[in-house]
């Protein structure tokens, strides 16, 4: 008959089901995949707020270690629907699966972690197959990540990873104007509804993971590339830790495999900027959730640097150089969802498989588990792994880098030194700015501060509520100065103004070479103008001659709409506020 779950250990993960008790029990399983028909998901109209609290309705369960989990996770994060979705990610695994130690985030578990304590030490863990046996009692499911939940009719939607990131590409597109915002970098590399490059504002011009002009090339890509790779290092990892680290077939042929992935896609990689093609796709994302952790976890807790044919780590050497510059590309997008010291979890499933042949094969008793030696003498060095990720990602295929052309060499203006980067069309319009009453000027020097004061008006703006509590927009980094200042002096006027130099300063730059790069990322001055209210404009440029003339008393709007400024008496109130900071450099 069906078995049913009871306290996760009846229907391990496969990692763990590697001696015979538990395959006796493998044979009663009917396997279940939790999948939704594609009409069947959830559109953005359903995608509401609930209970006393205004809990998101749907609720996603992670794992950074899981390459798939990661990966959506990862989508949530440069969507922008951080807001839409609450999320938990696991701690850790076992034979009883994945688990949280500070119980779940969601209902109907949530007062359960309310009611528990700051000491972990006393809380009761949240396991996610109290998940799954709430959504089908006689479900006989592998407990994997990712899972979405439906809150309100208590029911697990998928756990199928490429579906989720679907329906996420799919709620972004569809999302209410202004309700989920994508940082402009991101809007730069990623794919129209359309298949097109311009944004005119219709709805099948939206962006999208999934674009329908390479739809094909993504599915093969990820039936053929990738999705094999992350199984072959699965493989390569569990079945030789369940053979007691011997290299069955399947383990040599899993390695093999490995490696012929690797330079299929360095080759690939060679020729585009992304797997399938000049935009960022879903493909791409789970391509680098799983590359993120070969250096930190697979190479050495799998022990694959023994392996024929291996040619050693992406990103601390150069056996794979196309590879690792595409793969510090996508950490610029992907940044705020890496963690490398997650990828750690590889090195415990030694220990944690052969915990539980054990206990299941009645060979030990549970107060010896902790007397299993760790069969790893040395870690990777995170710190290194990290140095390397974060540099420039050079050498990768023509049109791919964000940059900036500061062809205007203008050294004074209005008899004012001016830094290198200005130029005259945005400055023009800085001067000229429509301001509000509630928008505040920042005027300082070079080297006095102006980041640090950024931040922090940053901070009193939009980051906190007057009770201290955080906003919504706590650490959202989609619009200008979130993470430093951004000069309008020194922007593109607009995005169009950007492609089009961009396309110019490239045929001019010479093969091999990368064009100058922008000190302020893909921001143009139209995001300056549409930030969140109260609005923040920083800038070197200082006094009457240089800063917007709306802000002093005595402007003048003329016929042609530019503004004129004169005395105090005969013009208009100056708008906005001004803040100056000054530094005694000695």
């Amino acid at each position: 008959g069906v078995v049913k779950l009871r306290e996760g250990m009846i229907v391990p993960h496969h990692s763990f089901s590697g001696v015979d008790a538990l395959k006796r029990v493998e044979k009663r399983l009917l396997p279940t995949t939790f999948r939704c028909a594609e009409s069947a998901f959830p559109k953005w109209s359903d995608v509401r707020r609930h209970g006393p609290k205004d809990a998101p309705r749907y609720h996603l369960f992670v794992a950074e270690a899981d390459p798939s989990a990661l990966s959506v996770m990862m989508t949530r994060t440069l969507l922008g629907l951080k807001n839409v979705l609450s999320m938990d990610v696991a701690d850790g695994q076992s034979g009883a699966g994945w688990v949280i130690l500070k119980g779940a985030g969601c209902s109907p578990w949530k007062e359960e972690r309310d009611r528990q304590t700051d000491d972990v030490q006393d809380d009761e863990p949240f396991w996610l197959h109290r998940v799954y046996q709430l959504g089908d009692p006689l479900c006989t499911a592998e407990i994997e990540v990712p899972l979405l939940w439906d809150a309100v009719e208590e029911r697990i939607v998928s756990n199928d990873s490429w579906e989720i990131i679907r329906w996420l590409s799919e709620l972004a597109a569809t999302a209410a104007p202004g309700s989920v915002r994508i940082s402009n970098t991101v809007e730069d590399v990623i794919g129209r509804k359309g298949g097109g490059d311009d944004d005119d504002g219709d709805d099948d011009n939206k962006p999208t993971l999934f674009p329908e002009n390479v739809e094909n090339e993504i599915h093969r890509r990820h039936t053929e590339l990738v999705r094999p790779l992350i199984d072959a290092i699965d493989t390569a990892g569990i079945e030789y830790f369940k053979n007691e680290r011997r290299v069955t077939a399947e383990v040599s042929e899993a390695r093999t495999a490995i490696f012929a992935k690797l330079a299929k896609l360095n080759e690939l990689l060679e020729e585009r900027r992304f797997v399938a093609g000049d935009k960022l796709t879903a493909v791409d994302i789970l391509l680098a959730s799983c590359l993120f952790q070969f250096d930190a976890a697979y190479l050495d807790a799998y022990f694959l640097r023994e392996c024929e044919g291996c040619q050693g780590s992406i990103l601390l050497s150069d056996a794979h150089p196309v590879l690792k510059a595409y793969l510090r590309d996508m950490y610029g997008f992907l940044k705020p969802s890496v963690r490398f010291g997650s990828y750690r979890h590889h090195f415990r499933l030694h220990k944690a498989i052969e915990t539980t042949r054990q206990l299941y094969s009645c060979e030990i008793l549970e107060d010896e588990i902790g007397r299993i030696p760790s069969i790893y003498d040395e870690l990777p060095n995170l710190h290194a792994i990290l140095e390397s990720i974060e540099k420039h990602a050079g050498g990768r295929p023509r049109g791919t880098s964000a940059a900036s052309s500061f062809t205007q060499k203008i050294t004074k203006i209005e008899g004012v030194p001016v830094p290198f980067w200005f130029r005259n069309d945005t400055f023009q319009r800085f001067r000229d700015l429509d301001l509000r009453d509630d928008d505040i000027i920042l005027s300082s020097g070079v080297k006095m501060g102006t980041t640090w004061v950024t931040k922090i008006l940053n901070s009193l703006l939009h980051d906190f509520d007057d009770d201290g509590n955080t906003t919504p927009m706590y650490m959202d980094d989609s619009f200008p100065n979130r993470l430093g200042q951004t000069y309008p002096d020194a922007l593109f006027p607009s995005r169009d103004v950007l492609r089009r130099e961009m396309d110019d300063l490239m045929a001019k730059t010479p093969k091999g070479r990368e064009p100058i790069s922008s000190n302020f990322g893909d921001f143009v001055f139209d995001d300056l103008i549409h930030q969140p209210t109260p609005r923040l404009f920083s800038s070197h440029l200082f006094g009457k001659k240089l800063l917007p003339k709306r802000l002093f008393d005595g402007w003048v709007e003329q016929r042609d709409g530019t503004i004129a400024t004169g005395p105090p008496s005969r013009g208009q109130r100056g708008k906005g506020r001004l803040i100056v900071v000054v530094r005694n450099l000695k």
